[in-house]
């Protein structure tokens, strides 16, 4: 049975197909669902959503959230755990109380996280917050003018860069001034390759590590190769 909502409603507990909201929605209770979109504003309890979930606008949930791929725009908040099996796209704000875990991540704006993230693989634009650890075969972090905060980041490769929007503006930028954005990481980075730029960090540990201009790291331990621009700040360094 499909759902919809246009204007304002409220949907009970239980199992659908197609959920549509458009307007103002409440949820009462757990659903499953094969698909969920919401344009407009919604709140719920749980969610269990077979195929897809669709946000544009304001959705929340107050416990965990499954999901199949979800497209996230606008603002989410997940009080609980959210799984999806599949992709992760959210471009605007999110915030998730507990732990992220899919397939692959993408995120474009602002998000928090108060548990940990694991993913196959993490690609960030803008600002992340993450009191967890960060765990991937492969995380890329683009930094603009945003100070992000993690607790940990583990995995295969690791890649954080600055970069400047692609206009005139961006170029000028480029040209005579370098971001005010950096990623400060309360513990530490443990990757297989590490090639990390404004980056703040207590030990960074790594086969293969290439320190970049901006960062400021007390310990680096390496077992292959390290290479330190001049304009970052080390410690010292070990060979392990």
């Amino acid at each position: 049975m499909d759902m919809k909502i246009a204007g304002s409603g409220t949907i009970g507990a239980g199992e659908y197909e197609k959920i549509s909201i458009s307007g103002s929605g409440r949820i009462n209770g757990a659903i499953k669902c094969t698909n969920l979109s919401v344009s407009g504003s919604a709140s719920g309890v749980s969610l269990d959503c077979k195929e897809h979930m669709g946000i544009s606008g304001s959705c929340s949930f107050s416990e965990d959230v499954t999901t199949g791929n979800a497209r996230i725009a606008g603002s989410f908040k997940c009080g609980g755990n959210f799984y999806s099996s599949g992709e992760v796209k959210c471009a605007g704000s999110a915030k998730f109380n507990k732990d992220l875990k899919c397939g692959n991540l993408e995120l474009a704006g602002a998000i928090k996280v108060d548990g940990g993230v694991e993913a196959e693989t993490v690609h960030i634009d803008g600002k992340i917050d993450c009191l967890g650890l960060i765990n991937a075969e492969k995380t890329v972090i683009n930094i603009e003018n945003a100070i992000s905060e993690i607790g940990s980041i583990g995995g295969g490769t690791l890649t954080v860069k600055t970069k400047f929007r692609n206009n005139l503006s961006g170029l000028f930028l480029r040209l005579f001034y370098k971001t005010n954005g950096k990623i400060i990481v309360t513990n530490e980075i443990e990757c297989d390759m590490i090639d990390i730029t404004a980056v703040t960090a207590p030990k960074v540990v790594g086969r293969i590590v290439k320190i970049g201009d901006d960062c400021k790291i007390d310990v680096v331990q390496y077992s292959e190769n390290v290479d330190i621009s001049p304009k970052a700040t080390v410690g010292k360094t070990e060979k392990i």
